[in-house]
């Protein structure tokens, strides 16, 4: 149990750092500086998500052996290169992309908070 108690605090730690780092990278469009400058963002932004993704999948495999009742989703982007956009609609959709990312990350820092809790309870 001592290491999903770690895992838990670990995503948390990933989820902090993802969503600072995705603040800071905004997923707007700033020209070829902008772009430069928003590069080492965008990079802490997507090794802390594959950091998440990788906690997540061991918090998820923990909640089914112990038939837990949480849900916790795995989040999936869709990606589609053969559809050509102009710049408005790549605004629009890197927007409602980051508004998902960020809606599915709170909803997953409640609930490993929430089975943290659970898990806390269990072990006094």
């Amino acid at each position: 149990m001592e290491y999903i108690n770690r895992d838990c605090k670990m995503i948390l730690k990933h989820i902090k750092k993802c969503t600072n780092a995705m603040d800071f990278d905004g997923y707007t469009d700033t020209g070829i500086i902008g772009y430069f400058i928003k590069l080492p963002f965008k990079r802490i932004h997507m090794n802390n998500f594959k950091e998440i993704e990788r906690y997540t999948e061991k918090i998820i495999k923990y909640i089914e052996e112990n038939d837990i009742d949480i849900k916790i989703d795995r989040f999936e982007e869709y990606v589609n290169s053969s559809i050509l956009y102009n710049a408005s609609q790549i605004s629009i959709l890197a927007y409602k992309q980051y508004e998902y990312k960020s809606k599915y990350l709170e909803e997953l820092r409640k609930s490993v908070n929430t089975l943290l809790d659970i898990i806390n309870k269990e072990s006094i």
